[in-house]
Parts: structure tokens; C-alpha cells; sequence
């Protein structure tokens, strides 16, 4: 089973549940060097669906000790094609 590691919404219930069908399980997890860093919503309908102006975003740094703290999850084939295509 993929994993797929999130430092974003889809850390948020309502959010796997409207992008997947489901609640996902997952584990604390972090992405050494990369750091945090945001991407403006462009599209007025995501941006009201989500209630945000920016998605987070991670940037690579190349420093090991920088860490992106979020959540790692088990998807399935079908569900990690569907992440990546949204």
C-alpha cells in the first residue's frame, strides 16, 4: 500500500473525506530538508470551498535539519492516482 505524507489540509478529516471517500490513518511524521513555505489559490471556487487564500506548500532547502512536521498516510493505488491528478 503507498504511503503519502501530508503537510497540508488533507491532514483535516473534512478534507479526506471530500477528496477520498474516507477518514485516512496515519502516523506523525516529518520531511527533512524542505521547509514550509504557501502557493496562492488562484481558482475563487477552491479558495471559498477550502477557506483559505494559499495552499501550504513545502520548498526544498537541502539542510537536514530542517524539518516539515505532518502526517503520513496509507492510500490505496487508486486513491495516491487521485491525489496526484487533483
Amino acid at each position: 500500500m503507498p504511503l503519502l505524507f501530508s503537510y497540508g489540509s488533507l491532514q483535516e478529516e473534512r478534507v479526506q473525506l471530500a477528496a477520498l471517500g474516507r477518514r485516512l490513518d496515519g502516523r506523525r511524521d516529518e520531511l527533512p530538508g524542505f521547509e514550509p513555505s504557501q502557493v496562492r489559490i488562484e481558482d475563487p471556487r477552491v479558495a471559498e470551498a477550502t477557506g483559505r487564500t494559499h495552499h501550504a506548500n513545502v520548498t526544498c532547502n537541502g539542510d537536514p535539519g530542517r524539518r516539515v512536521p505532518g502526517m503520513v498516510f496509507e492510500v490505496t493505488d487508486a486513491e495516491l492516482a487521485d491525489v496526484d491528478r487533483s
